[in-house]
């Protein structure tokens, strides 16, 4: 596990789920005063943006158990580009196949001219059972 976990963005998820992650992504680089659309404020600008959802059991292993990206509009949506609004779409069968247990995801923001932005650095997603179980 890494040493630089964000506890606010950690996360439980019941296995073999059905659930919708909203993301409201924010600029890294506001300033107020560099502002020149009000109704956007600190909001990252996402038109032709691509966001990476990508869950691991350590950030050292090379690929990812779950990895979702908006080149899929099933996996990621971007619903309101100007204010920074997408969602993430987990399915039964993104988590079945994990144990119980706690795993490490990031979400990250490509830009169109190429820059990117760790949208939530390495943070707890927790994988939790549940009493029905219907897997």
């Amino acid at each position: 596990m890494s040493k630089f976990l964000d506890p606010d963005n950690a996360m439980g998820i019941i296995r073999g789920t059905t659930n919708t992650l909203k993301l409201t992504l924010k600029d890294p680089d506001h300033s107020e005063e560099d502002s020149e659309d009000p109704f956007r404020g600190d909001r990252l600008l996402l038109t032709g943006a691509t966001i990476y959802f990508s869950v691991k059991k350590d950030t050292r292993d090379r690929s990812p158990l779950i990895q979702k990206t908006t080149a899929q509009s099933s996996e990621i949506a971007i619903i309101a580009a100007r204010e920074g609004l997408a969602e993430i779409y987990l399915l039964p069968a993104d988590t079945n196949r994990l144990d119980v247990g706690r795993y490490l995801y990031d979400i990250w923001v490509v830009m169109p001219d190429g820059k990117r932005h760790c949208a939530v650095p390495p943070s707890v997603f927790e994988v939790l059972s549940s009493v029905t179980n219907l897997l």
